[in-house]
């Protein structure tokens, strides 16, 4: 297969086409395409952005960070009885990634919000039904695995904040003497 055809089986798995998912999760080819796939994505949130001095160290700390979160999932799926590799969930999951390219609607300025906003919740979906046809979870056990890292991620950024307002106000989170 050619770049083309990886980018319509990452068209197709956003679409919910669990098969594509599993097709690509067992194709070792599809590794390289989907890393090119996060980095596409990547270059396009800097180009936008104008911000071309930062595109490489955007470029390397994305296909990083992507590594990590897949690893952190791929985890959790396997507590919950996961049956896929880490790599074969990686195909599928960077495949995924070509959701990213649509941060090019947001040089339309009234969509940028709604755009994330809607990319943001389409991606739970579609890891989701990832997790469902590569891991073999079922709709439950995907929707936890997919739900944790969101929760953690809240509960630590609530915590942060919490400890930001209170040094910048140590008196409001004290009692009076």
């Amino acid at each position: 297969m050619d770049f083309i055809d990886y980018v319509k089986q990452a068209v197709e798995i956003v679409k919910l086409n669990g098969k594509a998912a599993v097709d690509v999760s067992k194709d070792k080819n599809a590794t390289l395409m989907g890393i090119l796939i996060i980095a596409i994505g990547a270059i396009l949130s800097q180009v936008f952005d104008l911000e071309m001095l930062t595109i490489m160290p955007v470029l390397i700390l994305t296909i990083i960070i992507y590594f990590i979160m897949v690893g952190i999932m791929h985890m959790l799926a396997r507590l919950f009885g996961g049956q896929a590799k880490y790599m074969e969930y990686f195909r599928a999951e960077s495949h995924a990634a070509i959701l990213s390219w649509l941060v090019i609607l947001l040089i339309i300025p009234f969509l940028a919000g709604i755009v994330n906003f809607l990319v943001s919740i389409w991606g739970i979906v579609v890891s989701v039904v990832i997790l469902e046809n590569v891991h073999k979870l079922t709709r439950g056990k995907a929707i936890m695995v997919v739900l944790i890292p969101i929760i953690v991620l809240v509960l630590l950024v609530a915590i942060g904040l919490s400890a930001y307002f209170g040094v910048l106000n140590p008196q409001a989170f004290l009692p009076a003497p």
